[in-house]
């Protein structure tokens, strides 16, 4: 029987569907990551990339080759760059076009996810996301930067390396500006952080939790567009992610990874993407942002009526979800 929810703070309507689950073809197993010589990230081939803006552990420029744990680059093929021109002065206003895109290589090594990074690797990488949300929001000139990953084939990767990235941006994009006006119409309603209210009710319900410990908690949202999406967010208020402490993104970047081992060993090592949500650059520190990362596996293709409708068909409810990863979480833990 299928059951129709709706998200509080994007707004969008999911079709939970569990009957569709049975469809032919809807996981399809991965092939194996291949040996690649000429990989422009892998240790060896830097000359391939641009110079790098900065690297982890910081060193020297000496020291950098053979350092270097995650180093960060321009994109060589930037979605929005400063020198990029509008091709349409009516549509567009003006700066929109201007931005950074920028490369996280998160490893020496040539390995596809995030979940195959050393601990060192994986904090290194979250530590070097919030040290360019820094930098960034001191240049004053950009009104939010997006933090995102696509993994493996199937996510919209174009290098099999594992790497997320970073674009900034002179507006706010459309999804984070539905997200803080919900987010600002639930505070003056209820004098509440509508995050807050769902993290608690989550947590006491605990259904949909996948993990949680003193600082974090990780559960699959009531209204999963994906089959098991799941959100990360810090149990304490904290609306910027760059005014992260250095041991909770630690932390947090470990939990990551053993989700991430949670689906390989749930779903056959599928893609997934994951992005950041915080508070924008130019805005107040709110009382009702919060910032959290949004993470899904792709196991189904978005069709048609989705994208015509923003209304999504979820094969697999997220207390379904819930149960099997917070199975494979124990899993993972007794064998790492």
């Amino acid at each position: 029987m299928s059951e129709v929810r709706q998200d509080p703070i994007s707004g969008h309507r999911v079709i939970l569907a569990p009957d569709r689950h049975n469809r032919p073809a809807a996981y399809d197993g991965q092939e194996p990551l291949s040996e690649n010589k000429t990989c422009p990230f892998c240790a060896g081939h830097e000359e391939l990339t641009s110079n790098p803006i900065c690297w982890y552990p910081p060193g020297t420029q000496e020291a950098y080759l053979r350092n270097w744990r995650v180093r960060v680059i321009a994109n060589k093929f930037p979605a929005l760059s400063t020198a990029t021109t509008s091709l349409n002065s009516q549509t567009a206003t003006t700066g929109d076009h201007e931005g950074i895109h920028e490369v996280f290589v998160e490893s020496r090594r040539h390995i596809d996810s995030f979940g195959e990074l050393s601990s060192d690797e994986a904090a290194w990488t979250w530590l070097a996301y919030r040290e360019r949300l820094l930098a960034i929001r001191q240049q004053k000139q950009w009104a939010y930067a997006q933090i995102f990953k696509n993994s493996r084939r199937g996510s919209g990767a174009s290098v099999e390396h594992s790497h997320s990235q970073l674009l900034a941006s002179r507006f706010v994009p459309s999804a984070l500006s539905t997200e803080l006006r919900s987010a600002a119409e639930h505070h003056h309603r209820n004098k509440t952080c509508l995050y807050c209210s769902m993290i608690e009710s989550e947590i006491a319900g605990n259904q949909r939790v996948v993990m949680k410990d003193k600082d974090l908690v990780a559960f699959c949202p009531a209204a999963s567009r994906f089959p098991y999406e799941v959100w990360l967010f810090p149990i304490t208020h904290l609306p910027r992610f760059e005014a992260s402490t250095t041991s909770l993104l630690e932390r947090a970047s470990r939990i990551l990874q053993r989700l991430i081992r949670s689906f390989d060993r749930e779903l056959r090592c599928p893609p997934y993407n994951y992005f950041l949500h915080t508070a924008p650059f130019d805005s107040p520190q709110q009382a009702y942002f919060h910032w959290h990362l949004e993470i899904f596996p792709r196991l189904v293709t978005t069709g048609g009526y989705e994208w015509a409708t923003n209304s999504f068909v979820n094969t697999v409810p997220p207390e379904t979800a819930a149960r099997h990863l917070r199975q494979r979480w124990q899993q993972v833990d007794a064998h790492q």
